[in-house]
């Protein structure tokens, strides 16, 4: 089964900025959430004895600024695909922190697209990037993600 030329067409396309604000109290919930036990994510006073100076965020926190849910649900599933999406795996890499405040802006973009064919029948393997910046331009890190739609 070739790849679909509306499914082509998605490569190179970036999303709309998602652009948030990091909220102290939503960073530290999402450490407990996951376990992370790090007193640099969820304790003010140890954290201001550290190069950073202050609570900072998880690596886990990354996620929530994230489009690729609504990059991948907004690609229409084409004939002989049952439309069941779900995530291959994510590489983040960070090269700045990101604290209390900060306005973060995201925006994904699909790289590329292969078809395989498995267990469970034709596959599409989507890799995409997502690209996060602070509000000082910088940016803060970036995700290369594997999706899958089958």
């Amino acid at each position: 089964m070739a790849i679909p030329d509306e499914i082509k067409a998605v490569i190179g396309k970036e999303t709309e900025p998602l652009v948030t604000e990091a909220e102290k109290g939503a960073m530290i919930k999402l450490a407990a959430a996951v376990g992370d036990p790090n007193p640099l994510w969820h304790d003010e006073k140890y954290a201001r004895g550290t190069r950073y100076g202050g609570i900072v965020a998880s690596p886990a926190f990354i996620n929530v600024f994230s489009g690729l849910g609504k990059l991948m649900g907004g690609i229409k599933v084409p004939p002989g695909f049952r439309g069941v999406r779900i995530v291959g795996g994510t590489e983040v890499e960070y090269y700045h922190p990101i604290r209390p405040r900060d306005i973060i802006t995201a925006v994904s973009k699909v790289n590329d697209v292969k078809e395989k064919s498995g267990r469970l029948g034709p596959m599409l393997i989507f890799t995409l990037e997502t690209t996060f910046t602070n509000q000082l331009g910088q940016v803060a890190a970036k995700a290369s993600d594997t999706a899958i739609m089958y």
